[in-house]
């Protein structure tokens, strides 16, 4: 698949193969209902971007040892 077939397709006038769309899904490293919606970030995705921005400007006000505190709680959490 070349670059000027992938152009062709984002331009329209080319329409690809499910297969196509399976393989640029697969090099994009995205499932590929992503390709096909106009939104980048899921709702679940969204949320927890909210939650982790808020999460960083907390842990902005804390003293070092408060933030390397929160890192290794933050880490046990991360361990399944």
């Amino acid at each position: 698949m070349g670059l000027s077939y992938l152009v062709k397709i984002e331009g329209g006038t080319r329409q690809a193969r499910l297969d196509v769309i399976e393989r640029i899904a697969i090099a994009l490293d995205e499932p590929m209902w992503r390709l096909f919606s106009d939104s980048r970030l899921t709702t679940d995705e969204k949320r927890t971007a909210g939650e982790t921005a808020k999460l960083t400007e907390l842990a902005m006000a804390l003293a070092p040892a408060d933030v390397r505190a929160l890192l290794a709680v933050a880490q046990r959490l991360s361990v399944k």
